[in-house]
């Protein structure tokens, strides 16, 4: 069996945004508020109550929210009404200390007094009817709507961030009430929803977010493109998750979804930070739904011009290849991304794999003993090396036949007595600081103490940087280790073996 090691781990990644964007102008407004006597005493209520004297603004928006309510049928110009209407509900809404569900007439209707009305909810009602009688108004119905909005849509986030979720769906419940003309809530209403484990309400929330923001208005905007284009690779992944849970024709069915939203990915953003996952999850959803001759399609503008992707984007192609069954395209994928990146462990260690896989052992024999020239400590791969000459040997001629047997009991014995096994959780790149975490295990009966002396490498396969790191493990035990070295240009490691 194979022992199969991952060049990355595809993961839904929060992105959230800092801030709410600016609403959007629209057309000319022309609004006519002479005439009517309660237009002209609600606009006069409506001044003093927004610059008078602190306590007497209260009294004179009671008195604007009375003249425009108290027989409204009466007023033939209802957009100024609405208009007038709907700042001054915003202005009890944005008072300090005010709920949004409040007494009808505590805000100065005198209408079913005693019923509760929602502040929100009629600010929306009110500038709605402004906007679908003049469109032109809807950039001063959004200035208003925003002051409520704004605030709402980034407390949501921020309580997001912190996990508190409840919160943050009773502030998105308040903007949504408010206005539902922007993408922001259904995205944070999709992470919520992920954060709570729910995959198939995320699913459905993330497509809605990717259709609240077609193509040419992330195009306009960079926080609309970085958030549709999250939006797309995470419902790919929950619609991929959701299909594991499925057998059958419901499998193959979610599984074509999900390949529809990878390819989304794959062909609106070339260039995106999450390309090559998707390209993995792409492949592996065609080939888990047998749809092999797409699968052969994902792979094959890198396999025409390799030059225009990096290493990890090959590497992470390889991967996907091999577990599509597309094996010799994840050789020729783990080479082209090895002639960039010649020291890259797990690229090695998949690329002996899949040699062993496709049967090209006189290709295996090599990258196995650079692998282990690398990683030396890492029992399995001297189990490979082992097994490249013992392959080689069955075809080989009486000269070299009983040398190569002699490599395969030499490497087979150093892959059973083994004293230690050397892992790696991550190798992180930030700028110039490289960050590389592992694991030491004492596979003996006493504690042990070991310094490893790891050298650093660049793209040439130069030692740039050298560290050693002391662990100390207890008798058939574990310990962790964090090795960070700051230096331009690396890409690679390797380790001198640990005696």
């Amino acid at each position: 069996m194979i022992a199969w090691r991952k060049a990355a781990v595809s993961s839904v990644a929060l992105t959230m945004i800092a801030g709410a964007p600016v609403l959007a102008q629209d057309n000319k407004c022309e609004i006519d508020f002479g005439g009517a006597y309660q237009l002209t005493s609600a606009n006069q209520y409506l001044a003093k109550g927004q610059s008078g004297k602190a306590d007497e603004q209260p009294r004179h928006m009671r008195n604007a929210v009375e003249v425009l309510t108290k027989d409204p049928g009466k007023v033939k110009n209802q957009t100024a009404r609405n208009f007038i209407l709907g700042q001054a509900l915003t202005w009890w809404a944005l008072r300090p200390g005010s709920a949004s569900v409040v007494r009808r007439a505590d805000i100065g209707y005198k209408s079913n007094p005693s019923d509760m009305i929602d502040l929100y909810a009629a600010i929306d009602t009110a500038f709605t009817a402004v906007e679908t009688s003049q469109p032109g108004c809807a950039s001063e119905t959004k200035r208003f709507r925003s002051q409520i909005w704004t605030p709402s849509v980034n407390a949501a986030a921020a309580f997001i961030n912190s996990d508190q979720l409840d919160s943050a769906d009773a502030a998105l419940n308040r903007a949504m009430r408010i206005w539902r003309g922007s993408p922001l809530p259904y995205y944070y209403k999709a992470v919520i929803l992920q954060k709570r484990n729910d995959v198939p309400g995320a699913t459905t929330a993330f497509l809605e977010a990717v259709r609240q923001i077609p193509a040419d208005m992330a195009a306009k905007d960079s926080n609309m493109m970085q958030i549709r284009q999250q939006s797309i690779y995470n419902a790919a992944l929950f619609l991929q998750r959701q299909a594991d849970d499925l057998q059958g024709e419901a499998k193959t069915a979610k599984l074509k979804e999900a390949a529809a939203q990878f390819k989304a990915y794959v062909d609106e953003y070339p260039q995106g930070p999450s390309v090559s996952n998707a390209r993995i999850g792409l492949a592996r959803a065609l080939g888990a739904s047998g749809d092999t001759a797409a699968v052969a399609s994902t792979f094959a503008p890198m396999l025409e011009n390799p030059s225009n992707y990096s290493d990890i984007q090959l590497f992470e192609a390889g991967t996907a290849a091999f577990r599509a069954e597309r094996k010799l395209d994840a050789a020729k994928l783990f080479e082209y991304g090895l002639q960039q990146n010649p020291y890259y462990r797990d690229a090695l260690y998949n690329l002996t794999n899949t040699y062993l896989a496709t049967e090209q052992y006189d290709k295996m024999l090599p990258v196995a003993r650079k692998l282990v020239e690398t990683d030396p400590n890492y029992p399995d791969n001297w189990r490979l090396l082992a097994g490249a000459y013992q392959r080689l040997s069955a075809k080989a001629d009486p000269k070299t036949k009983k040398a190569q047997l002699d490599s395969v009991v030499k490497y087979h014995e150093r892959y059973q007595k083994a004293t230690e096994k050397v892992s790696f959780v991550g190798f992180v790149h930030a700028g110039a600081k490289h960050t590389l975490t592992g694991t030491v295990e004492n596979l003996t009966e006493k504690p042990a103490s070991y310094t490893i002396t790891f050298e650093f490498l660049d793209k040439e396969g130069k030692v740039v940087a050298s560290q050693n790191a002391p662990v100390s493990v207890p008798a058939k035990g574990k310990t962790d280790f964090t090795v960070e070295v700051s230096q331009p240009g690396i890409v690679a490691f390797r380790y001198k073996p640990i005696v």
